[in-house]
């Protein structure tokens, strides 16, 4: 059953930053600043650690507005 997750991933990063730049993540095990990975398309949006709570409520607030339910807000 681990093999199922770790294919999921392969192919999903793969798709997202390509074969060859998945590989080198995945067989290198590297770490990434903030930045790169930005760059890579792995994460949508950088902010400082002190501002992650007001900008993950913002995201939620805009995702709520375009929702079935505005009302939410």
């Amino acid at each position: 059953m681990g093999s199922l997750t770790e294919d999921s991933a392969r192919v999903y990063l793969a798709r997202i930053v390509g074969q060859k730049k998945a590989r080198e993540i995945w067989y290198l095990c590297r770490q990434y600043s903030a930045t790169q990975a930005l760059e890579m398309g792995l994460v949508n949006a950088v902010v400082p650690v002190g501002e992650l709570e007001k900008e993950g409520v913002k995201w939620a607030r805009e995702i709520l507005r375009n929702s079935r339910w505005p009302s939410v807000v």
